[in-house]
């Protein structure tokens, strides 16, 4: 049990700390310096709409690359970054890259919670940590899965802990 730990630990060290997710790292970082500067780069790390498109994984993990969209879902620009997924033994780590190689996000499973519940934060510690998580929506997610609804999945949004929104699968 202790192992497994140990091996959990060091996968999101090396997921996060090891691949420049850290204060040091990104202090005066420009942001996405040819983007929109209504889209305030600095605070909306990603585009407000964007496609990711699944590459194969390999040994260490997978990746995803993520595309500007526009409304009509479709791409609308060239590729702006890549999520990572890194193996853990207790819960994956999710790591966000910049075109410029710089790790600036990263997700993680949230423990002990019921049903699915994952914690979004930056990797220059500003802003609030973002939740989305079923929490009470459980059980009616099961039902409406179950009995093969359009709507499958409704989860809350919680920046640190104020509720502020609502996001449904469909």
């Amino acid at each position: 049990f202790l192992l497994v730990w140990i091996v959990q630990g060091f996968m999101y060290t090396y997921a996060t700390f090891m691949q420049g997710c850290r204060q040091s790292s990104l202090a005066d970082y420009n942001y996405d310096g040819d983007a929109d500067p209504q889209d305030n780069p600095a605070y909306n790390l990603m585009p407000r709409l964007s496609l990711l498109i699944e590459r194969r994984p390999w040994h260490w993990g997978q990746a995803f690359y993520v595309f500007p969209s526009n409304s009509a879902n479709t791409i609308a620009g060239g590729q702006v970054g890549t999520w990572w997924r890194t193996w853990g033994p207790i819960f994956e780590t999710y790591t966000y890259e910049d075109m410029s190689s710089k790790t600036i996000i990263y997700m993680r499973r949230n423990l002990l919670r019921l049903g699915s519940s994952h914690r979004i934060g930056r990797c220059d510690g500003k802003g609030p940590f973002v939740t989305f998580t079923e929490g009470s929506n459980f059980f009616g997610n099961r039902i409406r899965a179950l009995l093969g609804y359009n709507q499958a999945m409704s989860f809350k949004i919680y920046s640190d802990n104020d509720e502020v929104g609502i996001a449904e699968e469909s």
